[in-house]
C-alpha cells in the first residue's frame, strides 16, 4: 500500500479513498496524501465523489496493472458511468462480457469463460452515476454487476499495445509464442500452444534436426550441431549447438549461443552472424 500511494502522490494525486472490507478507520496524512477509510467499495465510492465535480480514478485488485496517469482516458461524451481500462489477464471466474461495436459492454448475467479479451486490469474511471447505482457494493466486482444490471453504461478502453498476465507458466509459454508466431488470440483464455515443441529440462536435440512452429527449449536442454529452429525461445541455461540457424528468437539470460550462429529476426529486421 505504501508503494502505490508513492505513486499516486507523484503522479499529482492528493485525496485518496480505501475500501479496507475489515473496517473503517479515521481520516489522516499518509506520505503527503489526505486519506480515508471506508468498510465497504459502496460507501468508500460515495465519500470520494462528495465535494468533487470530476471523474474518479478506482484502482483495485491485487494483479493491479500500474497504468501511468497520462494514460486514463476521458469517458467519452458521458454515454458511460464508467470506463474500463482492459488487459488480457487471468481471472478465475470472470465476468460473461460482451462489447458492441460502439466499445459498451454488456454483460450475459453469468460467469464462466470470457467472450472477449477485456478483463478487467484493475484501473476504472468512473463518474458519481456509479456510486449511486453501487451504494450497497461490497466489492468492486459487485459494484460492476450492478452497475451492468441496471443499465448503467458501462464502456471497455483497451490499452495500445499487447497485454496479457504471466502468473501462469503457461501463460508466459503462450505470451512467447503469440509475439514470434504475430498471432494474437481474439478472446481471452490460459491456453499451451498446440504447434510448439517444448524441449524438456536435460534433453537434448540431434544434430541437423529442424524445430518448426514454436520451440521452447528449457534450462539445461541442449541441440546438436546444424539444428535449424523456426520461432524459438531459449530459456535460460538452455543451450544451442555449432552451426544452427535460429530463426525468430527471444533468449533468456543465461542461454548459450555459439560464435558462427546464424541468427535473423524478421520482426526486428536484424541479420548477424555471431562470431568470427
Amino acid at each position: 500500500m505504501g508503494a502505490l500511494l508513492e505513486w499516486l502522490g507523484s503522479s499529482g494525486v492528493r485525496r485518496v479513498t480505501i475500501a479496507s472490507y475489515a473496517a473503517g478507520g479515521p481520516g489522516g496524512s499518509e506520505r503527503g496524501l489526505q486519506v480515508e477509510r471506508r468498510a465497504c467499495f459502496g460507501e468508500a465510492l460515495a465519500m470520494a465523489f462528495q465535494g468533487m465535480d470530476g471523474d474518479l480514478l478506482i484502482l483495485h485488485g491485487d494483479r493491479l496493472q500500474w497504468h501511468p496517469m497520462h494514460a486514463v482516458p476521458s469517458i467519452p461524451g458521458g454515454a458511460a458511468a464508467l470506463v474500463l481500462l482492459c488487459a488480457d489477464r487471468f481471472d478465475p471466474k470472470p465476468l460473461r462480457l460482451t462489447t458492441t461495436p460502439q466499445g459498451i459492454i454488456e454483460w450475459t448475467g453469468g460467469v464462466g469463460e470470457a467472450t472477449t479479451n477485456l478483463a478487467d486490469s484493475g484501473a476504472w474511471l468512473a463518474t458519481r452515476r456509479l456510486a449511486d447505482a453501487s451504494r450497497d457494493a461490497l466489492t468492486p466486482r459487485d459494484a460492476l454487476i450492478a452497475a451492468l444490471a441496471s443499465g448503467t453504461g458501462v464502456a471497455g478502453e483497451i490499452a495500445p499495445g499487447y497485454t496479457r498476465s504471466l502468473e501462469k507458466g503457461e501463460g508466459y509459454l503462450s505470451a512467447c509464442h503469440d509475439l514470434l508466431s504475430g498471432h494474437v488470440p481474439g478472446c481471452f483464455r490460459e491456453r499451451r500452444p498446440t504447434d510448439g515443441i517444448l524441449v524438456e529440462e536435460g534433453a537434448l536435440v540431434g544434430e541437423g534436426t529442424v524445430l518448426s512452429g514454436t520451440a521452447w527449449l528449457r534450462t539445461g536442454s541442449a541441440t546438436g550441431a546444424g539444428c535449424s529452429l523456426d520461432n524459438c525461445v531459449l530459456l535460460p541455461g538452455s543451450r544451442v549447438g555449432d552451426g544452427c540457424r535460429l530463426r525468430n528468437m527471444l533468449v533468456g539470460s543465461g542461454a548459450s549461443i555459439p560464435p558462427g550462429t546464424d541468427a535473423f529476426d524478421k520482426y526486428l529486421k536484424i541479420r548477424e552472424r555471431s562470431g568470427p
